[in-house]
């Protein structure tokens, strides 16, 4: 029972911690914020984590979790190969756009995750190309699955950007998505013929 209760104070300071981040960005954010965003004393946060530092960390890791089991499961779904692989892709290029347009912190965000949380993410990539992989071996490509995989995810980490402001907005990411994973396993396909 204990390990519960435990849990649950870790994920509540975690939740309190995002909604710090997002509203204040990496920088102004104090374990002080946090405690006060939980509702805890500041002991309380330093008998989870050592610093802000290992906060930010934990958060990284737990965006970085859901987007992997979101992707897996996009993988997992009926649909078209083009179908499954837009929905993986959503599941990582949208929840960082998301989070990213929805803070008036977000660069300062993504720049701290590249700093902070940077190792966390690149040990993803190779998790997250790996659902791709999966997706695309029933595609019959003219290229090795993960060779082809990593240049999705490479294709689709643009979708979220825009030459000028402002950025575009979800549907539009998403639409985007779609767009690229129907064009880019279409001519793999055709470039083996």
């Amino acid at each position: 029972m204990a390990r519960k209760a435990k849990g649950e104070k870790q994920e509540l300071l975690l939740e309190a911690a995002g909604r710090c981040f997002l509203l204040h960005g990496y920088r102004r954010t104090s374990v002080d914020d946090v405690a006060r965003e939980a509702g805890v004393a500041k002991g309380t946060v330093y008998l989870y984590f050592r610093s802000k530092e290992e906060i930010f960390r934990a958060v990284s890791a737990a965006i970085i979790g859901k987007y992997l089991e979101d992707a897996k499961r996009a993988a997992a779904s009926p649909g078209t190969v083009e179908e499954r692989l837009a929905a993986a892709l959503e599941a990582k290029v949208l929840t960082v756009h998301l989070l990213k347009s929805g803070s008036a912190h977000g660069q300062e965000l993504v720049d701290s995750a590249h700093t902070v949380s940077g190792d966390l993410y690149s040990a993803s990539y190779g998790a997250f190309v790996k659902v791709l992989a999966k997706i695309l071996q029933d595609a019959r490509l003219s290229i090795p699955a993960t060779e082809a995989a990593w240049m999705v995810f490479r294709a689709a980490m643009s979708t979220g950007f825009s030459p000028a402001p402002p950025p575009p907005g979800a549907a539009e990411v998403r639409r985007r998505l779609r767009a690229l994973a129907g064009v880019l396993v279409r001519g793999l396909r055709a470039a083996k013929a």
